[in-house]
């Protein structure tokens, strides 16, 4: 009996250790999904933080770097703006310079020429103007000569 007894005994010991085990594993399982889902839910946010900082970081700094270079783009067009619009004024400062330059030339040609003509018109009106004044005062002293002749033979003067 004591063999049977024995025998039971570890029979049931047996099962008892044998259910707890089945028991412990079938919940183990159970926990060890909840466990890995636990794990991999925790896992994703840390590598979804990650990567969000990651993106961030390299958003931010690709904003500095477009920054940077659309800053030195503008200051690089805004000295060629400005190197470009000096050029023009520039050249529009020499081809005003050139059209007054000839433009007083030709005054100044029209002024000499004018000049000349009116030294030439007043020696003829000069020149006229003797020759008539000679004329009309030839004629006065033959009219007055003439005149006086003709009183003094009027009077019995000159015979």
């Amino acid at each position: 009996m004591k063999t049977r007894k024995s025998r039971i005994w570890i029979a049931g010991v047996s099962l008892g250790i044998s259910s707890v085990l089945v028991l412990g594993i079938v919940n183990g399982q159970a926990n060890v999904g909840s466990l890995m889902s636990k794990w991999y839910a925790d896992s994703s946010h840390g590598i979804q933080e990650m990567l969000n900082g990651m993106s961030i970081h390299a958003m931010k700094k690709g904003t500095a770097e477009v920054e940077n270079y659309v800053s030195a783009l503008s200051e690089s067009s805004g000295q060629e703006l400005s190197n470009a619009a000096d050029k023009a004024l520039y050249r529009m400062d020499q081809s005003i310079s050139r059209y007054s330059q000839y433009y007083i030339e030709q005054i100044d040609r029209a002024e000499a020429e004018l000049g000349r003509n009116l030294e030439q018109e007043l020696e003829q009106f000069r020149a006229e103007t003797s020759k008539e004044q000679s004329e009309q005062l030839e004629q006065l002293a033959e009219d007055t000569i003439n005149e006086l002749t003709q009183q003094l033979n009027v009077s019995g003067g000159l015979r």
